[in-house]
């Protein structure tokens, strides 16, 4: 008698790290690399652990199975709305400090991007100012694919030295 191997069970995404290649991989292929909350936080903690590794050059966004995603789980968006599931209320003082960090590390220069959250985005800007001593290098919103599949609020930020920029 033969088994059948199981299929990939879906898990939160991987992160793999070698060579100066940061590889994470979203890993619900049967539902299309759905996003749901719990990708969103072990997503932020690998972000975070990339950006904290000084020999990681690039980073590779990539879907496991047929699809890269097919977005946020909209049930997830509905219970967000009704207040049924916990965010993380520190965010914006996470956004500054990771602000400050960048700017301690050699940073000169920051953008804010955002989805529909123009007034997060405007403080972002105000405190960027305190920490950077100048304009930001750009705020944009978020174009509409990935505003699709992350819905409205989010918000982020980066500080980098203008070196890697090149003429704008």
């Amino acid at each position: 008698m033969s088994m059948r191997a199981p299929q990939d069970a879906s898990t939160l995404p991987i992160l793999t790290i070698a060579d100066g290649r940061a590889d994470v991989v979203l890993n619900r292929p049967r539902e299309h690399n759905r996003l749901e909350p719990d990708d969103l936080t072990a997503l932020i903690e690998m972000f975070e652990r990339i950006d904290a590794d000084a020999s990681v050059r690039v980073m590779v966004l990539t879907g496991k199975g047929q699809s890269f995603s097919s977005g946020f789980h909209i049930g997830a968006l509905s219970d967000r709305k009704e207040g049924k599931r916990d965010y993380d209320p520190n965010a914006f003082e996470r956004m500054v400090d990771h602000l400050v960090e960048r700017r301690e590390s050699g940073a000169d220069v920051f953008m804010v991007q955002h989805i529909q959250a123009h007034d997060v985005a405007a403080r972002l800007v105000e405190r960027g100012r305190e920490i950077y001593g100048r304009e930001p290098e750009f705020v944009s919103e978020i174009g509409p694919v990935i505003g699709a599949h992350v819905g409205p609020g989010l918000f982020g930020v980066t500080g980098l030295p203008s070196s890697i920029l090149g003429p704008m």
